[in-house]
């Protein structure tokens, strides 16, 4: 109500205030979720507001995640620079709910969301429905968006059915640079060694060289440098016996 809120406002100790703001929030987030955001805006500490309106927006979607996407389609293009911390996971939930609904949804996002917000909806639209995704994904116009779009889907596709992603990968149309090492890149993290030997097959020499790097620096932001200095200089043996 606007007096508790008022009355809670006029508190002059701040961490008192705060979590008495912090209260109310979580009492109007259940029957009005928009005045519980609206409220949780007025919060002048950035990290209890933030935590706050997270938390606001996380219980909504769980509830009704068609809701809270009409509600993030609303705000307009331009929102303050924090606001992707607080929506990053309520899209990953709208994503498992209705990634279709998202993906449509994209260009009334705020601007700041979009990326994630793809990136969310393809991977979990690969996930269900890979030929589909992937086919969107190819279909985009060149340009940046395509090349993100062919890497998402690719990178969700991978984790699912290595040796259809890297088909796929090789026979897209035009083709996209660096999508094939892609794919390997995120076989890899699930199996290096087999990304390696996927690697070796490749007919190009450009193509081999270009996905074991891809894998190289894949493993070793993961902490596995060593393990990728193993598999490429064992693929690099194979190569000069095959050329020999």
């Amino acid at each position: 109500p606007l007096t508790t809120w008022q009355q809670v406002a006029a508190l002059a100790d701040p961490q008192l205030r705060l979590r008495a703001q912090q209260r109310v929030v979580e009492a109007i987030m259940e029957r009005d979720p928009k005045a519980a955001l609206a409220r949780a805006e007025e919060i002048d500490d950035r990290t209890v507001r933030q935590a706050a309106s997270k938390a606001v927006l996380d219980g909504w979607v769980q509830r009704d995640p068609a809701a809270t996407l009409e509600y993030l389609t609303s705000m307009g293009p331009d929102v303050p620079m924090d606001w992707t911390y607080i929506t990053g996971s309520a899209y990953a939930a709208i994503a498992v709910a209705e990634p279709m609904l998202l993906l449509q949804s994209i260009e009334r996002l705020p601007s700041a969301d979009r990326a994630t917000a793809r990136m969310h909806a393809l991977n979990r639209w690969a996930k269900i429905d890979p030929t589909a995704a992937l086919g969107y994904a190819a279909s985009r116009p060149t340009g940046e968006q395509r090349r993100w779009a062919l890497t998402t889907a690719g990178r969700a596709y991978a984790r699912i059915d290595a040796q259809g992603a890297l088909s796929w990968a090789l026979n897209v149309q035009p083709a996209s640079p660096g999508l094939v090492g892609t794919v390997l890149a995120s076989v890899s993290v699930k199996d290096p060694a087999r990304a390696v030997d996927m690697a070796r097959e490749l007919e190009s020499p450009a193509a081999r060289a270009q996905a074991v790097q891809q894998i190289a620096m894949n493993l070793a932001s993961n902490g596995q440098g060593a393990m990728a200095a193993d598999r490429i200089m064992s693929m690099a043996d194979g190569n000069a016996r095959r050329e020999a």
